[in-house]
């Protein structure tokens, strides 16, 4: 297209050539002549009887098609007495919706300073379409200029193909700054390949693009090949910015800017006074979806401002070594204390670690060796998660082993520890040749949490009655096994049962689980969310007074008899609960939505030696902040049902 001068412009625009509008109350006017998309002839106006006082002057300046699919429209207009409210895409053989285009209104000091005007008034407009939203066969388009007593119509001529760099050069020229930021930012978020091709050339250094911008990333990570999670600082001392976008070859994010989730960093106030507050929250965080190869060592973030600049920097890319410390770097910045923690946990935490489950390979074919004669028809498979200590299975075969019921018991414990596999097995090889019991071992490839590593178990399980059992739950006594089959086989309707557990010193670990619910405020921000309690605990057993068989809601999943068939009903254990928390309550709440009652088998008593199977896990802070993650999942899935539970009594 061959450029105007803005002077040559206004000489064509003369009063018979622009476009006018009545201020007169009648029914709207029949519109001229529409020249259809793709012709270049001069556009015809509507004409109206008002007076010049009232008339509409309107140019489009711009109008071409981009990339095939979008058609860019660039323009003024101007009403002396009233205000232009709503600029609109009408067709001749269709209904255009409102959704097929943007229209993005800004100052045009140009326009403003020929007509004498305040230089602040919106004279401006831009109007991204997608070409199939606006344009069919043979159809003829206009441009719709609605101000407070009626409408103008401008035919809409395609000049020609383009890129976007003449776009934005004849924006950024004539725009005012609000206006140039907006279609820049609208520009990134739909022309992503040009604008990645631009970049360079539209750079402007981070320091010079506001009044003080400052930016540091210190982590950020590729979850899954499909998103980065990052963590670092932000300064942005007179909010300058507009817009913040990671990019990755053509690929460019959605504008995480207002989405970024702020923590306190008091050493960036310090290293920064002057350009921070003392209370300023400058500490950032973010999960950004965004398609990335494995083993990218770089890609760019790109920031905009309210005037239009954009920067490009560079950013370090990890690769996940380990799903734990991946956890820990999700998580360390988590403030519990925040207002806004549910929000983070929405936005950023969740997505995070979700999908950082799908970088362990779920479809692994498991090894599974048998260690002696297993039973063809056993009454009941036993299984037992092994997490970082596996010395349990000696202590739990040697009672185990005079038990006459484990003659007919398929015993399978599921390795979930990668980093202990070569010794774990030459351990059960050991165990077994001192012991001569019967079992098998699962391994799946991976850490797949408790949820996951019992689901594991059940898929291998020969029986249909199935009994949960944590590796640091040892019996005193034998026979343990049959009585909780007996109590199963007799009750109306299970679904789970549990026992009462104690630890070691005779104290009362387990007797069934209930609900309580955080008040509003305190030191932590749990507002309304649902937590698991344990009644009794820590009492003497001689002191809690032992009920027999009762209904329960729930009952944990350190020792649970489950059919298989009614686990495999509901999906069995949910993996999306992290490494280890809530999902036992949450398989007994699905098990009792679905119609069945969940039981506890009051005098049936074990021993928990509780959490000492997970001695490698340090009880460290992003390892709370991981129970409140899942303690929040569980939540919004139950807390209506929890809440109808409790009210019930």
């Amino acid at each position: 297209m061959r450029s105007e001068t803005l002077n040559s412009i206004f000489n064509r625009i003369t009063p018979r050539q622009a476009s006018y509008i009545t201020t007169k109350k009648e029914p709207e006017m029949e519109m001229g002549q529409i020249l259809s998309i793709g012709r270049q002839k001069p556009n015809r106006t509507l004409r109206s009887e008002a007076k010049p006082e009232h008339d509409v002057k309107a140019s489009i300046d711009y109008c071409a098609s981009l990339m095939g699919r979008y058609l860019i429209i660039t323009g003024w207009a101007y009403h002396p007495n009233e205000e232009i409210k709503a600029y609109r895409l009408d067709s001749n053989k269709h209904a255009i919706s409102e959704s097929a285009y943007t229209v993005l209104r800004g100052q045009r000091k140009d326009v403003a300073d020929h007509l004498g005007v305040k230089s602040d008034a919106l004279l401006g407009f831009s109007i991204i379409a997608t070409m199939d939203g606006v344009l069919s066969e043979e159809s003829e388009l206009s441009l719709i200029i609605d101000s407070s007593s009626g409408r103008t119509a401008i035919d809409v001529s395609l000049q020609k193909e383009t890129s976007l760099r003449p776009l934005l050069d004849l924006h950024m020229r004539s725009f005012d700054p609000k206006s140039k930021s907006a279609l820049l930012n609208q520009c990134i978020s739909l022309f992503k390949g040009e604008i990645v091709d631009l970049s360079e050339s539209l750079n402007t250094p981070l320091e010079s693009i506001g009044a003080f911008v400052r930016i540091q990333i210190e982590k950020a990570i590729n979850i899954s090949n499909a998103g980065v999670f990052l963590y670092g600082w932000l300064i942005d001392s007179e909010s300058d910015l507009d817009g913040i976008y990671l990019q990755h070859e053509s690929e460019i994010s959605n504008n995480i800017l207002e989405s970024l989730y702020t923590f306190s960093r008091d050493d960036v106030i310090r290293a920064f006074e002057g350009h921070t507050k003392v209370n300023g929250k400058y500490g950032i965080l973010c999960y950004v979806p965004l398609d990335i190869e494995s083993g990218q060592p770089k890609i760019n973030m790109m920031l905009t401002t309210k005037r239009g600049k954009l920067a490009t920097i560079g950013i370090n890319i990890s690769s996940i070594t380990s799903t734990t410390e991946t956890i820990e770097h999700i998580l360390v910045n988590v403030d519990l204390k925040d207002r806004n923690l549910f929000d983070c946990l929405e936005s950023h935490i969740h997505p995070a670690l979700q999908m950082l489950r799908q970088y362990e390979p779920t479809d692994w074919r498991a090894e599974v060796i048998s260690y002696g004669d297993i039973p063809d028809a056993p009454e009941c498979s036993v299984i037992v998660p092994i997490y970082g200590r596996y010395d349990f299975v000696l202590y739990q075969n040697s009672q185990f082993f005079n038990d006459p019921d484990f003659s007919n018991v398929d015993l399978i414990y599921v390795l979930d520890d990668p980093s202990i596999r070569d010794e774990f097995y030459r351990y059960c090889e050991s165990v077994h040749q001192t012991f001569r019991l019967p079992f098998r071992t699962v391994y799946a490839g991976n850490n797949r949490g408790f949820a996951g590593a019992n689901n594991v178990g059940v898929d291998h399980a020969i029986a249909d009655r199935v009994i949960l059992l944590n590796s640091d739950i040892i019996p005193d006594t034998p026979l343990w096994v049959s009585k909780m089959l007996k109590a199963y086989n007799e009750l109306d309707n299970p679904g789970i049962i549990g026992a009462r557990l104690l630890f070691e010193d005779n104290t009362v670990q387990h007797a069934g689980l209930a609900y309580m619910q955080f008040p509003q405020g305190g030191e932590f921000h749990f507002n309304g969310m649902w937590w698991i309690d344990h009644p009794s605990k820590g009492l003497p057993q001689s002191m809690v007074e032992t009920r027999g068989t009762t209904s329960v809601p729930a009952v944990t999943g350190a020792c649970m008899l489950v059919a298989k068939s009614i686990y495999n009903e509901v999906g069995g254990m949910d993996e999306s609960y992290i490494l280890g928390d809530f999902e036992d309550s949450d398989l007994c709440l699905k098990i009792n939505n679905a119609g069945y009652t969940n039981y506890l088998l009051d005098d049936l008593i074990l021993f928990h030696l509780e959490r000492q199977s997970q001695n490698l896990f340090a009880e460290t802070g992003w390892k709370f902040k991981l129970t409140v993650y899942n303690g929040w999942q569980h939540s919004k899935r139950w807390g209506q049902k929890i809440a109808e539970i409790n009210a019930a009594g």
